[in-house]
Formats: structure tokens, sequence, C-alpha cells
């Protein structure tokens, strides 16, 4: 079985392998051929703050709670408009999915 895979891999094909239907043992799935395209998955990031999200990369020389109160803090209370938090969670998501990250959480 892992033979199959490292034949593959030398062949530069890629496939996983999948249980046949007799249960004995394992075959190889339809092959795609990319080309010399280069496959990365999506990247993850389960936490987010969403308030945040505008001022991210602002002010890195304060201190954190000089910056929350300076920045976060005043930006939160904009997000109690419900359409305002609608807007800027539309353009948070868009900006995670530009920049490769598929998955991700972002917290009000």
């Amino acid at each position: 079985r892992h033979h199959d895979r490292r034949v593959a891999a030398a062949e530069r094909r890629w496939a996983a392998p999948t249980a046949t239907a007799a249960g004995g043992g394992a075959t190889l799935a339809r092959f795609v051929d990319y080309g010399d395209a280069l496959l990365v998955p999506g990247l993850v990031d389960a936490h987010n703050h969403g308030p945040q999200f505008a001022n991210s990369g602002t002010a890195t020389d304060m201190e954190l709670l000089d910056w929350l109160n300076t920045y976060t803090f005043p930006t939160e209370a904009r997000f109690a408009d419900v359409a305002h938090a609608e807007r800027a969670y539309e353009r948070a998501a868009r900006r995670s999915l530009r920049h490769g990250t598929t998955t991700f959480v972002y917290f009000a």
C-alpha cells in the first residue's frame, strides 16, 4: 500500500489510496495531472478579532494597552451599528481569502 504511493510520487502524480469494494487492500484513486502547478492547501486562522481588522499593522511601536485604548476600543464601539459590522466583517473575510486563508474565525 505504501509502495503504491511512492510509485505515484515518483511518476509525478498524486493520488490517495482508497479501499476496494471487497475490502482486500487499497487501490489508487483517479489521477489528476495539474502540470507544473503547485497545489497548496488553504491556510487556517482560528483566532481573529473583527474590530481589530481595520487597525492591523498600525502603531506597532505602541504598548498593547495603549494600542487597544487608542485604536481598538474606539473602533469596537462602531460595531454596535449592525450595518457597519456587516460591512467590516465582509471586508475582513474577503481580505483573508485574498491572502490564502480559506478557513477563519472572526470574534465579535
